[in-house]
């Protein structure tokens, strides 16, 4: 993801990316690509539902923590769509 981002960066509008993934976990990943100067809105979607897990996430530069199951219509909201 991080590698998309900095070959695509004037094309993302938001990202939407998971805290556990098999490369790169979702918090290492947030922190690098607010690194590069990505300024828009970035959603975490997890399965953690522990206060320090989501304080954690929205410190690293994530706007927004979601538990699991997703539901569209909060994303769309999220973005204002």
């Amino acid at each position: 993801m991080v590698k998309k981002y900095y070959e695509n960066n004037d094309n993302f509008h938001f990202i939407i990316t998971d805290n556990q993934m098999s490369i790169m976990d979702g918090v290492t990943s947030v922190k690098m690509i607010r690194e590069i100067g990505y300024k828009n809105k970035i959603i975490m979607i997890t399965g953690d539902c522990l206060v320090a897990d989501q304080t954690n996430m929205l410190n690293c530069g994530v706007d927004y923590v979601m538990l699991k199951p997703i539901e569209k219509d909060k994303i769309f909201t999220l973005l204002n769509l």
